[in-house]
């Protein structure tokens, strides 16, 4: 007889990717937005300058990675909804101004 290996466990973590429909789908971890601060509400255009700077920034540090491609396509859309984010809040001009 000979002797039994014991098995080792796999550590329980959330999946990082799942097939939904035969299509590999990454999950994305967000922070919920944190509410606004007083000295944001009185200055909202304050706010509005230091969320197109964050943007700005995460923009130029945004580059194609060969250890998961498919981060590079995430982060750029992420960036895209939050700029059109931004400027629904800014609102349309109208044709009159």
């Amino acid at each position: 007889m000979s002797a039994e290996v014991p098995r080792r466990r796999r550590l329980e973590r959330p999946p990082e990717a799942m097939f939904v429909g035969g299509r590999r789908v990454v999950l994305v971890k967000k922070a919920l937005p944190r509410p606004a601060t007083d000295e944001e509400l009185k200055n909202p255009g304050r706010n509005l300058y230091d969320r197109l700077q964050a943007l700005s920034s995460r923009i130029r540090r945004l580059m194609p990675s060969s250890r998961d491609p498919e981060a590079f396509h995430v982060e750029r859309s992420s960036i895209a909804h939050d700029l059109q984010k931004v400027a629904d809040e800014i609102g349309r001009p109208s044709a009159g101004s």
